[in-house]
């Protein structure tokens, strides 16, 4: 019993810390209590999600994140070709058509290699019934 007492006032205090660090603009010098540092850790979301930006559609997320990846992998030394190369993919997959779905617009113009292989009937499932 009082080890499960002491996990809880740990995770209280720990609690406390992380709540103090996103509150300290409201109230400077909060003084919190085991009631206090339940509440906040309720209000703290509903607080976040009424400021936070509106959401994105999957679509404009996938480019962001894309041009995002972009800029880190430029960021890397490496020869002038491999740059190229990757700054093209990146630049063809932005330039999908917009209509027809993000992430599967660059796969959906790749054209396919080859037929796939029809099943072997020597390699037939069995079926015991």
């Amino acid at each position: 019993e009082s080890q499960r007492r002491e996990r809880i006032y740990c995770s209280l205090e720990q609690l406390k810390l992380l709540l103090e660090k996103g509150f300290q603009r409201r109230d400077p010098n909060p003084e919190l209590g085991k009631g206090n540092t339940l509440g906040m850790a309720v209000t703290y979301p509903k607080y976040r999600r009424a400021f936070a930006a509106p959401a994105k559609s999957p679509c404009q997320d996938y480019h962001d994140r894309n041009s995002q990846c972009l800029k880190a992998a430029l960021q890397f030394p490496s020869p002038r070709s491999t740059r190229m190369k990757l700054s093209c993919h990146f630049q063809r997959s932005r330039a999908a058509p917009k209509d027809s779905g993000c992430p599967s617009a660059a796969a959906s113009t790749r054209q396919p290699s080859a037929k796939p292989a029809a099943p072997n009937p020597s390699h037939s499932l069995r079926r015991p019934w």
